[in-house]
């Protein structure tokens, strides 16, 4: 190896420790793309991408695979490192491997094996260079740095699970842990080949070198800080966050996202592509509340359009000079760790000169860009084309709804003649009890396709998983007609709360106005209580959402444990339940001593074990995710999508049909998929002998006390 540290091996070292860490991002990046619309990568582990389930999961296996060997070939290539700190480095390695071979269960499941694994891999890179220490060696082979270096490598690892409780940016940390720890054997490998002998021309072409990499690793630091902390612009109904656009393929664009679309904007000229997402503010209900609403009472004024850019443009520069400030002090960090003593004049000037022309040249390509009149194309994507071509469109969401029913109940015949071609015995059998599971409605009335839907499948009752409305206020359901279209259905409407329908953890306001509507069963009125319903024999339950409209949308998955705890201890000595709804996954995943469990929230449908989660029956209503300041885990964008369920009379699951469309307000509906799931796979509860469930039987409802511990209201 000696020998060989003055050869080839050093080179190979460098080539393959850039490699590995190269093919994971552009694994993780590329599989992200390819996943069902609204997977949110600042907040799913990157394990979820590799999933059993996950959709072309084989992009990043193959990531992990390849990378893993790389690390391994550096490993065994890079020479002058003792052999411990070696084979910590090659069972790392070794652990990616493991990782890609042994994939998660299910891209929001765990197992055990899989999370054992990584858990030794990601250790493993982030101890090796502890023992990486070698008398007489470069900059990276000093004791003080690679104590220094461990103890930051460990401690990002070590504080991946503390980062994964506060249910905030898991994600984004998860990754840059990741690039850390393959930046660090890289930077080993370029060490070592240096103080083999080698070198990159005269003092001044490194000089020059040095204001090259910090201009353009300027450029990335100034662009990526836009996007870790995006600049906002504010008017009088709306805010939106506003961060450069990473991805070479958007400069020169500005592309603002919604719900509905698109709004494309390209320019000519060189400069990175703007990106923009509005949101609504709450204080818009008071607006929309207003009598005479129209589209210019919405728009902000010249005034306060002047004022947002100039916003923006102040907060993106901020962002900018201190990203290439950042990248100028890391290179001045590093000649210093690396020569061991005050950085030089001339070095120093190199790096100020690197970060200067970086916010300069960034500043001036998008002023130069992004002129007024500058622009050479305008396009619309989704429904916003749509309303490009009618105004009224948004206006006439009731009447669409109406005009779309007879499709989409073509396609639910369709679907039931599919069942019956391919599972005659389980469409066949007797059936008690027909569910129409809904959530997420957030404000906006299809009641009258819902009532068609109804009447159409002989729908006993419905199920509401939460997000009646948007900003969690009785106005609001008023002036658009959900409460009026709640009551046109001729079934019960069975209720339970979601984080946006109520403005404090104590508004119960909400709920009183579901209460005076004849046909609505809220199934956890207050939090003193629960309603239990029995529909033919079949047992129904669920319980609140305890958060609300402008919490600070942080540890969701924990602040439901205690509606949870509460509702488990307050039917521990009831029968079980076949049926238990809540508004959030995290509520109902895993729950005891129920059949099956469903839940809204996500904005897409969802299947683990028992656990049903049903989309949006509105695709997210008007101005869902287009809210100003919730959290991510509501994932935008999703299609309209409804199940119906059928208990059959041995009051277990017989059959789940999913539906999912889109463009119902276009007046062209177009259903995506339709799912048909045998009960049987999802209720695996050995079938009682002694219960029967009757077809159109008594509905009863039972007060449950909540105890002490309920969180709910």
């Amino acid at each position: 190896m000696a020998r060989l540290g003055v050869g080839r091996a050093p080179r190979a070292a460098v080539v393959f420790s850039a490699l590995g860490p190269l093919v994971l991002i552009v694994g993780w990046v590329v599989a992200a793309r390819l996943q069902p619309t609204g997977y949110d990568a600042s907040e799913r582990p990157v394990s979820a991408l590799s999933a059993a389930d996950a959709a072309h999961r084989w992009v990043f296996t193959a990531a992990l695979l390849i990378a893993g060997a790389a690390h391994l070939l550096v490993a065994l290539l890079l020479p002058r490192i003792p052999r411990l700190a070696r084979a910590m480095m090659a069972l790392g390695a070794l652990a990616t491997l493991a990782a890609g071979v042994v994939p998660l269960r299910s891209a929001t499941g765990g197992s055990t094996v899989h999370i054992a694994i990584a858990s030794v891999g990601l250790f493993a890179l982030g101890i090796w260079p502890r023992f990486a220490a070698v008398p007489g060696g470069g900059w990276a082979q000093r004791p003080g740095t690679v104590r220094a270096v461990s103890m930051l490598l460990t401690a990002l690892v070590l504080t991946l699970p503390v980062t994964f409780l506060l249910d905030r940016g898991f994600g984004v940390y998860e990754r840059l842990t990741m690039v850390a720890l393959g930046v660090w054997p890289f930077l080993t490998a370029i060490d070592v080949w240096w103080g083999c002998g080698h070198r990159i021309g005269s003092p001044s072409a490194r000089l020059a070198l040095v204001t090259g990499v910090v201009a353009v690793a300027g450029v990335a630091a100034g662009v990526f800080a836009t996007v870790i902390a995006p600049a906002t612009a504010t008017t009088a109904n709306y805010r939106a966050r506003v961060w450069l656009d990473p991805d070479p393929r958007g400069a020169s664009r500005l592309v603002a996202d919604t719900v509905f679309g698109d709004i494309v904007i390209g320019f000519g000229g060189l400069a990175p592509g703007l990106r923009a997402t509005p949101s609504v503010r709450a204080g818009i209900s008071e607006t929309l509340a207003r009598p005479g609403l129209s589209l210019s009472t919405l728009q902000p004024s010249p005034a306060e359009t002047e004022s947002a850019v100039r916003e923006a443009a102040v907060g993106l520069g901020q962002r900018v000079v201190a990203g290439s400030a950042g990248a100028a002090l890391a290179a001045i960090g590093l000649q210093v760790i690396w020569r061991r003593r005050r950085p030089t004049l001339r070095v120093v000037a190199a790096a100020t000169a690197g970060a200067a022309l970086a916010a300069s040249g960034t500043a001036y390509g998008i002023w130069r860009t992004y002129r007024l009149g500058a622009q050479t194309q305008v396009t619309t994507t989704g429904l916003l084309g749509e309303i490009q071509n009618n105004a009224t469109a948004l206006a006439e969401v009731e009447k669409r709804s109406n005009e779309v029913a007879p499709y989409l109940l073509n396609v639910i015949a369709v679907a039931s003649a599919l069942q019956q071609r391919y599972d005659p015995q389980q469409a066949q059998a007797p059936d008690a009890v027909r569910v129409l599971l809904i959530s997420d409605v957030h404000a906006s009335n299809h009641y009258p396709l819902i009532a068609s839907i109804v009447a159409d499948q002989d729908i006993d009752l419905v199920i509401d998983a939460g997000d009646l409305v948007n900003f969690g206020t009785v106005a609001e359901g008023e002036q658009l007609g959900v409460f009026s279209g709640i009551d046109t259905l001729p079934v019960p409407y069975l209720f339970v709360r979601g984080n946006h329908d109520a403005t404090s953890a104590a508004d119960e306001a909400v709920l009183r106005r579901l209460e005076r509507i004849d046909n609505v069963i809220l199934l956890q009125p207050n939090p003193r209580e629960y309603i239990e319903v029995d529909a033919g024999g079949v047992r129904i339950a669920g319980f609140n959402d305890p958060r609300w409209f402008g919490d600070d949308g942080k540890r969701s998955a924990l602040k439901q444990q205690p509606s949870r705890e509460a509702f488990v201890a307050a039917f521990a000595d009831r029968p079980p339940q076949d049926i238990v709804v809540s508004h959030e996954p995290w509520a109902v995943s895993g729950l005891p001593r129920a059949g099956v469990v469903l839940n809204g929230h996500m904005h897409s449908s969802f299947r683990e074990g028992n656990r049903l989660q049903v989309g949006t029956v509105t695709g997210g209503g008007s101005f869902s995710h287009y809210i100003d300041g919730e959290g991510s885990e509501e994932l935008a964008g999703q299609p309209s999508s409804f199940d119906i369920l059928t208990i059959a009379t041995t009051c277990r699951l017989s059959s789940a049909a999913r539906y999912r469309f889109t463009d119902v307000i276009e007046g062209r509906p177009a259903y995506e998929e339709v799912t048909l799931l045998n009960g049987a796979t999802v209720d695996r509860r050995p079938v009682d002998p002694l219960r029967t469930c009757t077809r159109h039987g008594p509905l009863v409802t039972t007060r449950v006390p909540a105890g002490t511990l309920s969180g709910g209201g």
